[in-house]
């Protein structure tokens, strides 16, 4: 039997698709599919406010809660009170990811994960050129310091059927420890891939209940159910729940962004309309009244186009902010067209300006500058290397400098 972690109530909760209540409703009926663990949306660790995950926490009593923790790109003191507070908020496993596959890093967080007793999954990003010699000696190291699983991320359809039994078989050999596939590339090699890996012994697959407004991420639920259906790895689900959930779960698809082509004086824009953050659609009723009245719109004189630079073979592409949070100050920098990330020019931490480059994206084999659209400091990468993204896919979040 493979068993199944669920991640479409993180991209749930990334999306803004759903208020709070629609979170838990979704999440309740998570709990009772009968999943291995239930992915959620880690709070950004210089906030570290956990309040929404302990109360998903306080409906799905049967169910593990999983985050995934980037060991990269937190200092000690920071990584520490991250996963702590994570473990006191309902969390039981920690799936750790390291894009180099830095030793030292993952080290460090299975360290803190095994001293409060809690599950640390340690992930290993496959490459083009993997050393499956050094990979094995990786994987016994954080299996003696307290890894209780692995994870094989393949971000980019490196793994196809076959590589991925050969690799599962030779971690099922070499390591007695359970093994999880993590696949997001946007071909359907992804789920052939899965069901190879199924039948070489993996012990579980993350994916994806719902596919929110046409994104392509993770393999999904019910087409990976079905093709699993009658073999010997069946995952035993409880299908009527799932089908409850997945019918919850569309809300996503239905309240996705919404794009109009506009003809303004002869210009032509593309405009994505885009739902309102987690935060914006709690019931007023729960909320305690403010003491600061609401800020009334006001006129903005139009600013003068700024005049850009391009080099040949590369287009500016337009910064694009949505899902902008009230509570926290963050925006979201979107894709605005489908393409392959080539290069990502700026990591979680770093202070940006308006218009600063944030990465380069080919398409039709051009490549396009994407800026950044405010100040502020750069919360999350979304995207990887090599990843190709859909028109109006999150790509990197950034807390505002200006909250005021």
């Amino acid at each position: 039997m493979v068993e199944i972690c669920e991640t479409v109530l993180f991209e749930a909760q990334r999306s803004g698709s759903m208020d709070l209540y629609g979170l838990l409703a979704g999440a309740e009926l998570l709990d009772n599919v009968g999943y291995r663990a239930i992915e959620v949306m880690p709070p950004v660790p210089t906030i570290n406010n956990w309040e929404q995950i302990k109360r998903i926490k306080q409906v799905t009593r049967s169910t593990p809660l999983l985050v995934s923790v980037n060991a990269d790109l937190m200092p000690e003191k920071m990584l520490v009170h991250f996963i702590e507070s994570g473990a006191m908020n309902g969390v039981e496993i920690f799936r750790i990811h390291e894009e180099r596959n830095n030793q030292d890093n993952i080290l460090r967080a299975i360290s803190i994960i095994a001293k409060i007793h809690r599950m640390a999954e340690c992930t290993i990003m496959c490459g083009r050129d993997q050393d499956t010699d050094t990979l094995i000696k990786s994987c016994n190291t954080f299996k003696e310091y307290g890894c209780g699983s692995f994870c094989i991320s393949d971000p980019s359809g490196v793994l196809g059927p076959q590589k991925t039994i050969e690799l599962v078989s030779l971690l099922k050999k070499e390591i007695a420890v359970p093994i999880a596939l993590r696949f997001s590339s946007t071909s359907e090699l992804a789920g052939i891939a899965y069901y190879a890996g199924a039948s070489a012994g993996v012990g579980s697959l993350h994916w994806l209940l719902s596919l929110p407004y046409g994104r392509q991420r993770l393999p999904q639920t019910e087409t990976i159910l079905s093709a699993l259906s009658g073999s010997n790895w069946n995952a035993d689900l409880e299908s009527d729940v799932l089908n409850k959930a997945a019918q919850h779960f569309k809300k996503m698809s239905v309240r996705g962004p919404r794009a109009y082509d506009v003809d303004i004086s002869g210009n032509k824009y593309h405009v994505v309309v885009h739902p309102s953050e987690i935060h914006d659609e709690i019931d007023r009723s729960t909320r305690a009244p403010s003491a600061i009245p609401p800020a009334r719109p006001r006129a903005v004189p139009l600013r003068p186009a700024t005049k850009i630079t391009r080099r040949r073979g590369e287009i500016a592409a337009a910064p694009r902010a949505t899902k902008t949070s009230v509570g926290t100050g963050m925006q979201n920098v979107t894709s605005t067209m489908e393409g392959i990330i080539v290069k990502i020019l700026v990591k979680e931490g770093d202070t940006i300006k308006r218009g600063s480059r944030v990465l380069i994206l080919e398409a039709m084999k051009m490549q396009n500058e994407v800026l950044s659209p405010i100040d502020g400091t750069v919360a999350r990468i979304l995207v990887a290397e090599g990843e190709t993204v859909r028109d109006g896919q999150d790509l990197v979040t950034i807390i505002t400098s200006d909250r005021g």
